[in-house]
């Protein structure tokens, strides 16, 4: 195990101990895309795994071109202990994190409670043996969080398809309301994951007196391109609608993240609310 993300040494370690299997976080698979000459580098790796928060389909199919090889998603949390749900080994569907885990039931519903069909967006509910029972010392929090019978209250955002594959669409905090309109942000940063440029990215919700809040990317570019706001509010209009389009875009050189390398949004907030995001570079 290492205590920071090092890909030097990450690599060294794949080929030194001849892994097989891959572990990771969307944005390690990110950094990875950015190196020549990948599918040498990976060494004998021939299983790849991402949770811990949604991957760009881009991605996958990135990195499915530069590899040969499949990235497995997945999805779960703490409350879970930890794991909802898995991309099977036999049917692998990019954009999904796959079907119920066993033991595990599933159920999206709408804010009042009630289940919703096939194909429809609502919060991604959860009961099984694996959920917690409670909020330790929280009983109001504990209440907050579930449904009758049982049913956890993940705060996530999701659907199904026909097939019982999951999709996740975002968290319902990050949910940005601009103008009136609901915009999601995972929407937009799998956009803007689709330009080769771009290494990683975060979008969220600014204050703004006339829109209520501002939809805001950051973004970290790829070692030696360069950002046109421009042209990323250009290809964007082609893809998604105009209100969801970023009215600011803000060049930095890293995304705060947690020790699992997970990017931290509210962070990202609290960061410029108090003018502690030192490696903004440039703002359009």
């Amino acid at each position: 195990m290492l205590p920071v993300f090092d890909m030097d040494r990450i690599l060294w370690l794949m080929a030194e101990r001849r892994v097989t299997k891959l572990f990771a976080v969307p944005t390690i698979y990110s950094r990875f895309l950015s190196l020549k000459r990948l599918k040498d580098k990976l060494g004998k790796v021939r299983y790849c795994f991402s949770a811990a928060a949604s991957m760009a389909a881009e991605t996958v199919h990135r990195w499915k071109e530069q590899t040969g090889l499949k990235i497995y998603e997945g999805y779960g949390m703490t409350e879970a202990a930890p794991v909802v749900t898995y991309n099977h080994y036999y049917r692998h569907v990019i954009g999904s994190v796959g079907t119920a885990a066993p033991g595990v039931e599933i159920q999206i519903r709408n804010q009042q409670g009630h289940e919703l069909e096939t194909g429809v967006e609502g919060e991604i509910c959860a009961r099984g043996r694996n959920i917690m029972k409670g909020y330790l010392n929280n009983p109001e929090a504990t209440r907050a969080a579930f449904w009758e019978k049982g049913w956890f209250r993940s705060g996530d955002i999701g659907r199904f398809d026909a097939d019982g594959y999951l999709y996740i669409v975002d968290r319902l905090k990050d949910m940005i309301i601009t103008g009136g309109e609901n915009v999601y942000p995972k929407e937009v940063e799998d956009v803007l994951y689709c330009r080769p440029e771009i290494e990683e990215c975060a979008v969220i919700g600014l204050a703004d007196p006339d829109w209520g809040e501002k939809v805001t990317a950051f973004i970290v570019a790829r070692r030696g391109e360069n950002i046109d706001p421009a042209a990323l509010k250009a290809f964007l209009k082609t893809r998604i609608a105009a209100f969801k389009v970023p009215k600011e875009f803000r060049i930095i050189n890293e995304l705060p993240k947690n020790a699992a390398g997970k990017i931290q949004k509210r962070q990202l907030k609290r960061a410029l609310g108090s003018r502690e995001l030192s490696n903004i570079k440039e703002q359009t």
